[in-house]
């Protein structure tokens, strides 16, 4: 599973072939494919896992402002529905929860319970302040062609979009704990005339991992692995 976080920063992209091409190892690219497609197929990740990691990882204490959006995806002729439940944070929102749909359309109000209640029972009522459910809330870095390039996948399998959705929610994780850290730390962003950022905290973040990762004789005295640790 690092290997394919790492991979994903490197290449920031969720197609295989590419991934492949980011593993750091002496493998061919060819083995690295398929170690790739049997992680996919075979491999058990418990979404919960990740959600608590995440939980873990934010850089604010609860209770937290919850923010739900639905994004919909049409592989051929199969839509997919992704119900993600996220926390707010700065005008970003952090996954913590989704739901995957083979359907198109609105989410139903049984469909939003569940992933409310799922998550009230890994965290308790009391870590929320209140919920909003405004598209223009929710950033889509980790989504769209700005991230990771989530819809250049094939998948149309469920369980492997699963695992898919929650290895790109830790990589994300990681980007934006970096950006933050080095924007509040190291060299704040460049602001423009009017006032906005010359960059996301995410892209700065994940730029940063990326110029770690692909350059061996890179010096930092950042631990980037450390963003990732609970403890």
């Amino acid at each position: 599973m690092a290997l394919f976080i790492c991979a994903l920063c490197k290449v920031q992209t969720v197609c295989f072939e590419r991934l492949a091409a980011g593993f750091d190892h002496s493998a061919r690219k060819a083995s690295s494919l398929r170690r790739i497609q049997r992680f996919m197929a075979d491999y058990m990740l418990e979404t919960n896992l990740i959600a608590k990691l995440v939980f873990s990882l934010l850089p604010h204490k609860p209770p937290y402002t919850l923010t739900m959006d639905r994004t919909n995806w049409k592989f051929g002729s199969k839509d997919i529905n992704a119900l993600v439940l996220a926390v707010c944070y700065r005008g970003v929102a952090f996954p913590i929860l989704f739901s995957l749909m083979p359907k198109r359309g609105n989410s139903n109000t049984a469909e939003r319970m569940d992933i409310i209640n799922r998550y009230i029972e890994l965290f308790g009522r009391e870590t929320i302040h209140f919920l909003v459910a405004d598209r223009e809330f929710v950033g889509e870095d980790w989504m769209k062609t700005s991230g990771f390039n989530t819809e250049d996948t094939h998948l149309t399998d469920l369980e492997r979009l699963e695992k898919l959705f929650a290895l790109v929610i830790n990589a994300f994780t990681w980007a934006y704990l970096t950006g933050i850290f080095l924007h509040e730390n190291v060299k704040p962003i460049r602001l423009l005339n009017n006032g906005r950022k010359t960059k996301s905290l995410f892209k700065y973040g994940l730029n940063h991992i990326e110029e770690v990762l692909l350059n061996a004789c890179f010096h930092d005295d950042i631990n980037i692995c450390s963003f990732l640790s609970c403890t």
